[in-house]
């Protein structure tokens, strides 16, 4: 069984969420809503389905995450360090996960994480997650 160092786990975080790392260019990290979640479902399946239509864009996060902190084990944290907000939509929606992607419309999918509790967003009223709300572990 092989496992990833604490050093890998920091790295990937880094260049997943626009940081300098040891890895190379870092992608521009776009967040995501997502309506439909079942744990580990790919994007495209009918049981991980993005927020669409009504107005809604993906939110570029660059500088918005704090750098990679220690977690449980090797793992490692990173955390919002400022609020991240999605425009209003013109339609109420049910989210019940976040996921990061390289991409404003479409690119891979990088990381997911259901919000634990469906969150009702009602239409014309913005989606806000402060500074602290929201974290990606690298195991």
């Amino acid at each position: 069984m092989s496992a990833k160092s604490a050093y890998l786990a920091a790295e990937l975080l880094k260049f997943a969420t626009n940081q300098a790392n040891d890895l190379g260019t870092p992608v521009v990290p776009w967040l995501a809503l997502i309506e439909v979640w079942t744990p580990g479902a790919p994007p495209g399946d009918a049981t991980f389905a993005e927020v669409t239509g009504d107005g809604y864009l993906r939110v570029q996060t660059s500088t918005k995450w704090t750098a990679p902190a220690a977690g449980e084990g090797n793992a490692r944290v990173v955390v919002t360090n400022a609020d991240i907000e999605f425009d209003a939509m013109t339609a109420d929606k049910q989210v019940q996960g976040i996921a990061l992607f390289d991409d404003p419309e479409d690119g891979n999918l990088l990381y997911s994480k259901a919000l634990g509790v469906t969150l009702t967003v009602l239409a014309d009223a913005p989606v806000l997650f402060a500074a602290g709300d929201l974290s990606i572990q690298e195991d």
